[in-house]
């Protein structure tokens, strides 16, 4: 009865991003891809949706790809990249987050109007929490942080833990901004719900603590906080105990630019938990703040390197020009 129920939900849900969240329509053409290691339950529930609203949908299914770096090893499958050229709409129902890495075949298929929606990592669990949400109270936040951090002169973030860094935003572009709706021409995230932007280069000043989950140590939730002092944006010193050290010895081993203080990124999503140790959904809990270490090229800063990471400083405060915006982890906008 339980396994029912849920897929009945889970058929809820997948017609939620189909028709409500990615307007898809009766004839489109829409490719649908998984991996054998991602759920499958979520892949044929989004199949089922597309399939009811009358749209030309198909189904691939590939070997998991790996990451060599920032980049996905061997690319895609020649049979699947046709697929997705051709495609009004296509959505990653995937282990890895491929599309994003996939820079040139993403911005052609953007292009050409396609609709790409990233649902990553995603099980039934996340999906029942964060996609049954009040979409328009998301979007309303998203777009007031999109519109306000590009103008930013000084951001700061602070935090119980210790956190006190303040930096520019003034000039930059929002690289990630995720309010759920994909339209024409744009990348959707499911969990939705999240603003991500670099700061300028070299203004970055202070302390982060970082308390909560990471990506790129493979450990999942941080046990001891990672302190990370900042000094004209670049990090000059990790102090911690077991994962401080990891991360320490990944970026001297990585290149001269794993030092560079990356990106912001604001979570969003009233329905994700905060501190669940999978990154895909504690980035988007709505309070969550992001840190980004490394390179930010591919979030529209001048910075290259071999090395990103990210992680996460919890119940922090948020002030833009002296505006604030959140308080202890709770929205003030």
């Amino acid at each position: 009865m339980w396994r029912l129920m849920k897929s009945v939900a889970l058929a809820k849900l997948a017609r939620i991003v189909v028709d409500k969240l990615m307007g898809i329509k009766e004839g489109e053409l829409v490719t649908i891809f998984t991996d054998v290691e991602a759920n499958q339950n979520i892949a044929q529930a989004v199949l089922g949706a597309a399939y009811e609203v009358g749209a030309e949908a198909i189904l691939v299914t590939m070997t998991p790809r790996e990451y060599v770096g920032i980049s996905v090893k061997g690319g895609l499958p020649s049979t699947l990249i046709s697929c997705l050229k051709n495609s009004n709409a296509a959505i990653a129902c995937t282990t890895r987050s491929v599309l994003w890495p996939m820079t040139e075949l993403r911005q052609e298929m953007l292009r050409a109007g396609s609709r790409l929606m990233h649902m990553y990592l995603l099980n039934e669990e996340i999906a029942l929490r964060t996609i049954p949400i009040d979409y328009e109270q998301l979007k309303n936040r998203v777009n007031k942080a999109a519109s306000l951090f590009p103008k930013a002169e000084k951001v700061r973030i602070t935090s119980r833990e210790g956190a006190d860094v303040t930096f520019s935003l003034k000039n930059r572009t929002v690289a990630m901004m995720s309010d759920g709706y994909c339209r024409p021409g744009e990348l959707d995230m499911i969990p939705s719900g999240y603003v991500g932007i670099s700061p300028v280069e070299g203004t970055a000043n202070g302390t982060v603590v970082l308390d909560g989950a990471e990506s790129g140590l493979g450990i999942g939730l941080i046990r001891e906080p990672i302190v990370c002092d900042v000094k004209n944006g670049r990090i000059t010193d990790v102090r911690g105990g077991f994962e401080a050290r990891r991360l320490k010895k990944k970026m001297e081993s990585a290149d001269q630019n794993a030092t560079n203080y990356a990106e912001l990124g604001v979570g969003f999503n009233p329905g994700a938990l905060p501190n669940t140790g999978n990154m895909v959904e504690d980035e988007r809990c709505g309070g969550n703040i992001l840190v980004g270490i490394g390179r930010n090229s591919h979030m529209g800063g001048k910075v290259e390197s071999n090395f990103h990471f990210d992680s996460l400083i919890m119940n922090a405060t948020l002030t833009v020009d002296g505006q604030l915006f959140l308080k202890d982890g709770a929205f003030q906008i």
